[in-house]
């Protein structure tokens, strides 16, 4: 994802509300809204949990509206591949 994310997000803005942290792990709010390759627009919120040891990231979890998200993607139809894998 993170070699194609550029080409499948085109006007990205991103936008953190919220961070917390408590002891070994940080919490961040984050919404992300662009165009996609597809020409759709898409808005969605995740939250990230960051686990940290010895000033380290060791683990990293994302939440997000995984339905909401294939809507706006490809609407009521069927997965399709939206760019082509490099």
């Amino acid at each position: 994802m993170a070699r194609n994310f550029p080409r499948f997000f085109e006007d990205r803005t991103n936008v953190f509300p919220r961070i917390a942290a408590e002891g070994q792990f940080v919490f961040v709010e984050h919404r992300l809204s662009a165009r996609l390759s597809n020409g759709r627009n898409y808005s969605n919120d995740y939250c990230f949990a960051y686990e940290v040891k010895d000033g380290q990231v060791v683990a990293i979890r994302e939440y997000m509206d995984t339905r909401g998200g294939w809507v706006q993607v490809f609407g009521d139809r069927e997965a399709s591949q939206l760019i082509e894998y490099l």
